[in-house]
């Protein structure tokens, strides 16, 4: 993987504003949780472990969660049920 596949859409190649700003917000938090433990030495309490790891943990598991949800710009529940039912791989 290179360093550019952060910010770039994979079907594409083109920059992706939602990688893009997904990973500033990563670095943001990252860059703010290591101030905290070493230039203000303040220990990490289990308040600001929750906040970082949901900060950057819940990002990652809401963004799987709709890409699965909503696979191929069709919501699950407008397949025909009965070609499903027959095929279930084959969703598109």
């Amino acid at each position: 993987m290179k360093p550019a596949d952060l910010i770039r859409d994979a079907g594409t190649g083109q920059l992706s504003h939602t990688k893009l700003w997904a990973n500033v917000a990563y670095v943001t938090a990252t860059v703010s949780f290591l101030h905290l433990v070493f230039v203000c030495h303040v220990p990490p309490d289990a308040d600001i472990w929750l906040i970082y790891l949901g900060v950057v943990g819940s990002h990652c598991a809401v963004s799987k969660l709709i890409s699965m949800r909503y696979r191929n710009g069709r919501r699950p529940d407008d397949l025909d049920s009965a070609a499903y039912r027959d095929n279930p791989r084959d969703l598109s």
